[in-house]
């Protein structure tokens, strides 16, 4: 779990502009949870007193509040999905600012050291699956964690040896995520890289594709694109079987438990321990306490895919910039007569020298050519401003 905490704990930076609205979200999902653990807890009443005890107006009132509440819970509810929608707009739009006004300040040699659908699919796949994991908080996480919490106070109300014996979901439903989780996250961290690398593959090829016609490489390019396509179709494999197993470990716990819990409460209401009533308000608030804990499982593995997306955008935003502009830099002058390199040596790297004493004089309003080989550093010069020189290599 430690990925989902991770994930979690970055999540919650991007969260904080957010505070106010997240209390009027809080409260609109109180009232809605409330309202789900009364219609489970009513049906002990119903039974009971109104139904085998005959007390009618104490039906009426029950389903006169049971009216008036949905009510109120369907129109908080629509006013907390439109702020929630707001929220999490907001905190994908904030990421992606971050992101890529983070990619401004870094320096030439992370882009040279960098491909184009690496970075690219920061902004795509590893967004989306952020934002799946957040916009699918509320129905598949938020909501059912409030209403497991309410249906366990409850059926504690209604009867605690019962409870006790349905508490036994809680070793049987942690088991199996603890084994696949950790294998998910790392699976899905693997698959985003190979899906980047496929995406600057793409990239590439798209745009050489006078080269690879005018030399014949297509069937060299197709063969090429095979082979990585088939390690991303094996990592996308992976993720579905072990995601799927972070769900299916807890699936078979629970269901096999309600049977368990129904067969003891059966025996306890022949034994005269346990009425009616009680027994089908408390298997009522126990199969909801199952679906609940059932929709938190089936949101794990979202949750691991975005840990995996959060991971690769969180060593994007930790690269930092080797050029700096000093304190003491001041604006360039509009050019006046030339541009002169004198003995300029330049690199991206440490160790890497892409231009060794260069010397070029361009007179303002002349056109110059560069000619010359690949790596020959054509693109490095004309890539080169008064900031980079001065910072990198004049000597």
């Amino acid at each position: 779990m430690t990925e989902v905490i991770y994930f979690l704990r970055s999540l919650f930076v991007y969260l904080r502009p957010y505070r106010g609205l997240g209390v009027l979200i809080f409260f609109g999902l109180l009232l809605e949870m409330a309202f789900s653990a009364g219609v489970s807890y009513s049906f002990k009443f119903i039974v009971d007193e109104a139904l085998i005890g005959g007390n009618w107006r104490l039906l009426i009132a029950i389903l006169a509040s049971l009216v008036f509440g949905a009510l109120m819970v369907a129109i908080t509810g629509l006013i907390r999905d439109y702020h929630y929608a707001r929220v999490s707009a907001g905190v994908m739009g904030d990421m992606r600012s971050r992101m890529f006004e983070h990619l401004q300040r870094l320096s030439m040699d992370f882009y040279s050291r960098s491909q184009v659908g690496d970075l690219i699919s920061h902004f795509s796949t590893d967004l989306a699956a952020i934002e799946t994991a957040t916009t699918s908080a509320i129905p598949w996480a938020i909501l059912p964690g409030m209403d497991v919490a309410s249906s366990s106070v409850l059926m504690f109300v209604i009867n605690w040896r019962l409870t006790l014996v349905a508490m036994l979901v809680w070793p049987v439903i942690l088991i199996g995520p603890r084994i696949f989780a950790p294998r998910a996250a790392d699976e899905s961290y693997h698959r985003k890289q190979l899906e980047a690398q496929t995406l600057s593959m793409i990239q590439e090829q798209l745009t050489a594709q006078p080269v690879i016609k005018a030399f014949g490489l297509k069937d060299a390019v197709i063969s090429r694109f095979l082979a990585q396509s088939r390690k991303l179709m094996q990592s996308v494999a992976c993720l579905g079987f072990f995601s799927a197993m972070v769900e299916r470990s807890a699936g078979i716990g629970i269901t096999f438990l309600q049977v368990v819990v129904l067969g003891i409460g059966a025996m306890m209401v022949i034994r005269r321990t346990l009425t009616i009533g009680s027994l089908a308000a408390f298997q009522t608030l126990f199969l909801s306490f199952s679906y609940s804990l059932s929709y938190i499982t089936q949101y794990l593995p979202m949750l691991v895919q975005a840990s995996g997306g959060m991971r690769r955008i969180e060593e994007l935003l930790s690269e930092k910039p080797k050029v700096r502009e000093r304190d003491s830099a001041v604006t360039l002058a509009r050019l006046s007569r030339e541009i002169v390199f004198q003995d300029v040596s330049f690199g991206y790297a440490a160790g890497s020298t892409n231009l060794r004493n260069a010397a070029i004089r361009i007179p303002q309003g002349k056109y110059v050519v560069f000619v010359g080989p690949s790596g020959f550093g054509k693109s490095t010069v004309l890539s080169l401003d008064g900031g980079t020189i001065s910072e990198q290599g004049t000597h």
